[in-house]
């Protein structure tokens, strides 16, 4: 009983904590988390709310830390392997960014975050053919990201694999027909491939 009364007084305080990230208040965040560390050091949750607000802060260094340590607590979250890749690719470490982004889907190959920002991390590797591959794999998780199609759109524009690009670029339109960058880019497509019509009708939206 007095275990359930401190688990249910601790989330309490985590929801707290999550109001005060939210309210962009990062430096009280950061106290109260130190604090609730000390008492309870085993659990997943104060790491990651440190680790995230750091990254926030662009702390990059300090946030590794605590997502390291929520790595130990708990080897078995998808998510601290995820943060610790996000880390990485802000440092521009792009090679652990990847590793970190691939043990987190080998715990949870459903991991749509991770499955994107590996897509990311690949293209700006130059890796196009990888990059493809795991936006393939977050579409079949959720089909109607328009960011996904957007940059898969772009991917196959860049290597004149036409078709797809239009395909994509149509579907991105389809699922928010507010974001110009993609009319833009499908009018640029279709005149690549001397369809002027269309292209001037997609400039003209854009």
């Amino acid at each position: 009983m007095l275990e359930t009364l401190n688990q249910y007084s601790l989330n309490k305080k985590i929801d707290n904590l999550i109001i005060l990230y939210n309210q962009k208040d990062f430096s009280e965040v950061i106290k109260k988390t130190k604090i609730l560390i000390q008492k309870h050091p085993e659990s997943v949750q104060l790491f990651t709310i440190m680790g995230i607000t750091l990254l926030r802060l662009k702390e990059y260094g300090k946030a590794l830390i605590y997502f390291r340590e929520a790595v130990k607590i708990n080897p078995k979250n998808s998510n601290s392997y995820f943060n610790l890749g996000l880390t990485y690719y802000n440092l521009m470490d792009l090679k652990k960014a990847i590793i970190y982004y691939k043990r987190s889907l080998k715990i949870n190959n459903k991991n749509f975050d991770a499955l994107f920002n590996l897509a990311i991390t690949y293209k700006e590797n130059k890796n196009n053919k990888q990059a493809i591959n795991y936006y393939q794999k977050a579409l079949k998780i959720n089909y109607d990201h328009v960011f996904v199609h957007f940059n898969l759109g772009n991917i196959y524009s860049e290597q004149l694999d036409f078709l797809p690009a239009i395909k994509h670029y149509k579907s991105a339109i389809r699922i928010d027909p507010n974001f110009p960058d993609t009319y833009y880019n499908l009018a640029a497509t279709f005149e690549r491939i001397k369809d002027f019509s269309n292209s001037l009708k997609y400039y003209k939206l854009s």
